[in-house]
């Protein structure tokens, strides 16, 4: 069952692969399946036909492999085809293009539990408690919804006053006025990809409300009663009431209710540093722990029976009571994806044992497995669906382990004569000593185990997560997690009473937290590793596992099998390190810029041989969300780029400095320059030099040069005071192959930052600048192409061959403006802008090489992203 399980993931991993879910795909697909296991029906029928001459009954290895084959074959077609058509129906129910960026009137059921935050952005004297509200919208069936659309939508209400957010409840029908855009994300090398995210919540839309006397609410009826939604906002409210002083609200929240946004931003980043954030998610330890805790109670209530003793097993009496506490706590948490698993799993094992068959514990991994992908085929894409599958399997290996190993056996072995002292003590400390070995035994496991993976998608791990799991885990799992849920009940009860037990349970947490503080603040706990650094490591792992076995082995076939993996191992390991340092490492007198997708804002990298420059670094839009954290960092890590040499801020905008200050505190900076230092340097708490028109530097053979602001400048508009930086290097003569420079060859790259038309006209004047802004060869759109910059002189003047707009897609600001695009056109520039993800060239070494653009969402799209468009169709 194990080896079908995994086949049944593959071809649901399949589908994911694919770039179009077109039928001619799947039709063709389904022939190929078709044709080749018609093929193996007939050479099988050979094979028996042969038999039959030698009248022979029993079925050779060959009928035998044939048959696990034609059967793999059925399970990955039948996989891959679910999978294909639920992927296919919810790609169909997208957002039409004709309401995309429009303001609609909708009519729509709240379908998740409002959460609000207190508002740190657009806050003035009138108003300075204003909370942001989200929740997810889904559109029913009403006449102000006038199109086929009825999609689920994540839904945004900005500026709201406390009373107005707490008004918001689940299953409450609403009109509200959207203004809809499309699933949309970043998409960046490193980075997080919310497009996939939200396909895989099955959102199909993202808005948000805009201020009117037409959003109302319109009926409450969903309300009544005892449903399911009703009861979860009701215990939601109860909680934010009781815990609206308490520190640790948010935590309570998350283990009851699953809600985790309410968890402060300041707690988020410590069980992020110390790898305990996956304690705030109910998953199949939190389940697992109360179905324990209902059998512990099913088997004292079983014992206080006469008649039910006499009437029922005691196991099974037991197994009904878990799995009653373990439904019930995965129903407060909305039945969210991992507890469906944790249940799925628990259902299975006791179904093993009331029938009183024994299931293999790696098959019920292997049926949960193929039930989970049946029910929910884009669990797969969830980092929680990998993580709790391994989890469970790291787990099970290290129990098999501590049997193996372990000590109480060895000991009593050793010492059967001992006397029943000994016994004695054994029955104390023994056990004390084993229940330790074990939970030690399984941290260490889990961290090696799940190290590649927590690499993999966060390229990094914490080297204190074992520490920090060794203390968290038993403390929440036996104290804080049944003594919150035992107040969530209280709190019908004795509001007062249960306030006061929350008390004092944070003052656990309060001790334990300064303990995770400490760890957190370990100067080498995060290591990060580079995807090339990783397969390094798991390929030396599997080495000795390989020479282990080739030492252990005498036959000469498997010996030749080993020395043959071995050899492939690390052939591919070569090629994938050769390709690795050709796709990232530019030769000497050569750079690689990528610039960055962060939205409406800006985040340029440039990498020469050896050394690095960051330009700007996006916008920091609240304590918990900021561009650096999100892209920059992830970049620089998936890079293995780990010290900036040199930070340029154009200006102190937050669209292009917000992040610096959160980048400053968790990598290496060599030197910072900014346009606008003293404001730079007072607004995000930093020290940098002013950039002064004239300053120039080399690095590995590329020229670095400040073209503006001048120290002699009279004041001006901020955007006007932006760092202007040129960046050349010079072209070989390829038909010689000489080394000899081309004295008037080179690429040249242009950053204007937010310069305006103003400053563009200044620049030309310059006699000593005029001839270096002639033929740039990639032009980074001043302003990100609003029409306050790019004016005819200066595009004239530049003659760019390629022009690259740094904006958002569908923002309010919908740049690039249209008239500078027109222009661009005017002199027969290529343009692309980064709302279609990382844009990223090699700029090139001879004179009649051209660049090529690696364009994130163009080449690298999957099935949820939104696709690629020409700036000319962003504009539409």
């Amino acid at each position: 069952m194990k080896k079908y399980s995994l086949i049944f993931l593959l071809g649901n991993l399949s589908v994911w692969q694919l770039s179009s879910l077109n039928e001619p795909i799947l039709i063709t697909f389904l022939l190929l399946s078709a044709s080749l296991i018609i093929v193996l029906l007939i050479s099988n029928h050979v094979i028996v036909y042969r038999q039959k001459s030698y009248q022979l009954n029993a079925p050779s290895s060959k009928q035998n492999f044939h048959y696990h084959l034609i059967f793999s074959i059925l399970i990955f077609n039948f996989a891959f085809s679910i999978t294909w058509h639920q992927a296919q129906q919810r790609i169909l129910n997208n957002l039409p293009k004709n309401l995309e960026a429009k303001e609609v009137l909708l009519v729509g059921k709240i379908d998740s539990i409002p959460s609000y935050i207190k508002q740190t952005r657009w806050v003035n004297k009138n108003s300075p408690n204003i909370y942001l509200a989200k929740f997810n919208f889904k559109l029913i069936n009403h006449p102000h919804n006038k199109s086929n659309f009825y999609g689920r939508i994540k839904t945004s209400w900005y500026r709201l006053k406390l009373d107005e957010a707490k008004q918001l409840k689940i299953g409450q029908i609403w009109q509200f006025k959207l203004k809809l855009k499309a699933p949309s994300g970043l998409l960046n090398p490193g980075g997080f990809d919310y497009e996939q995210w939200l396909f895989q919540e099955n959102i199909q839309a993202s808005a948000y409300v805009r201020k009117g006397p037409d959003n109302k609410l319109i009926s409450e009826e969903n309300l009544s009663g005892l449903d399911l939604s009703s009861t979860r906002q009701h215990l939601a409210d109860n909680l934010r009431n009781v815990l609206s002083d308490n520190t640790f609200k948010g935590i309570y929240l998350a283990l009851t209710l699953g809600l985790k946004d309410d968890i402060a931003n300041e707690h988020w980043k410590v069980l992020t540093e110390t790898g305990t954030n996956h304690l705030m998610a109910i998953s199949g330890l939190h389940i697992g722990l109360i179905a324990g805790l209902g059998f512990l109670i099913g088997r004292w209530l079983w014992s206080l029976s006469t008649f039910i003793i006499y009437k029922i097993n005691r196991q099974h009496f037991s197994l009904y009571f878990a799995f009653a506490f373990a439904f019930i706590y995965a129903a407060l948490a909305g039945f969210s994806i991992p507890t469906q698993r944790a249940l799925i799993m628990l259902f299975i094992l006791s179904i093993g044992l009331i029938s009183r068959y024994r299931i293999h514990p790696l098959n019920i991994l292997a049926w949960t497995l193929i039930i989970v992908l049946v029910w929910a085929p884009f669990s797969s894409l969830s980092l929680g669906f990998w993580l709790s599958f391994s989890a469970v399997a790291i787990i099970l290996l290290s129990v098999m382990i501590n049997q193996r190993w372990d000590f109480k056996k060895k000991l009593h072995n050793a010492q059967q004569d001992m006397p029943v002292l000994l016994e004695q003590t054994d029955n104390i400390f023994i056990k004390l000593f084993q229940w330790l070995k074990s939970l030690v035994l399984i941290q260490v496991v889990l961290f090696v185990g799940l190290m590649p993976l927590t690499v993999i998608f966060f390229d990094r791990f914490a080297l204190v997560s074992p520490v920090a799991n060794f203390i968290l885990v038993p403390v929440m799992s036996f104290i804080v997690i049944p003594l919150t849920l035992f107040n969530v009940l209280l709190l019908e009860i004795s509001p007062n009473l249960s306030k006061i037990i929350f008390q004092y349970l944070s003052e656990l947490l309060a001790y334990l937290w300064d303990g995770l503080v400490a760890l957190s603040n370990y100067s080498n706990n995060l290591i990060y590793l580079t995807q090339s650094q990783l397969l390094l490591g798991i390929i030396i792992v599997l080495t000795v596992i390989i020479l282990w076995f080739l030492i252990k082995t005498k036959e000469f076939k498997f010996r030749l099998l080993f020395m043959f993996m071995l050899a492939t191992i690390w052939s591919g390991l070569l090629w994938s390190e050769l390709l690795f340092i050709k796709t990232t490492t530019p030769l000497h007198g050569q750079f690689k810029m990528s610039i960055l997708d962060v939205g409406q804002g800006l985040s340029i990298v440039v990498k020469t041989r050896n050394h690095t420059l960051v330009y700007d670094t996006g916008n920091k839009f609240s304590e918990r969300f900021n561009m650096a954290e999100q892209v920059l960092l992830p970049f620089l890590h998936k890079q293995g780029i780990n010290k900036i040499d040199r930070l340029i801020l154009s200006h102190a905008d937050h669209d292009h400095a917000g992040a610096s200050e959160f980048l400053l505190k968790k990598i290496k900076v060599g030197s910072i320059f900014s346009g606008e230092t003293q404001r730079i340097n007072k607004k995000f708490s930093i020290d940098s030099s002013a950039c002064i028109s004239g300053q120039k530097w080399s690095w590995d053979g590329v020229a670095f040069e400040v073209l503006s602001p001048f120290e002699s400048q009279p004041a001006r508009k901020s955007n006007n005071l932006s760092c202007v930086i040129l960046i050349t290097s010079k072209l070989l003569s390829k038909k010689t192959g000489l080394k000899k420079m081309a004295s008037n060859k080179e690429f040249k790259v242009l950053i204007p930052g937010d310069i305006e038309k103003t400053q563009e006209l200044f620049l030309l004047k310059q006699d000593n600048l005029r001839n270096k802004l002639s033929h740039i060869n990639v032009l980074i759109a001043g302003h990100h192409g609003s029409k306050t910059s790019s004016s005819a002189e200066f595009i004239e003047q530049t003659q760019a061959s390629y022009v690259i707009y740094t904006n958002a897609y569908k923002h309010f600001y919908n740049f690039p403006h249209h008239s500078v695009v027109k222009r661009f056109s005017q002199i027969s520039a290529k343009q692309e802008s980064t709302s279609n993800g990382t844009i990223a060239f090699f700029s090139p070494m001879n004179k009649t090489d051209g660049i090529e653009l690696e364009i994130y969402r163009r080449d690298r799209y999957k099935i949820w992203n939104r696709k690629y468009q020409s700036v000319d169709n962003l504009q539409n």
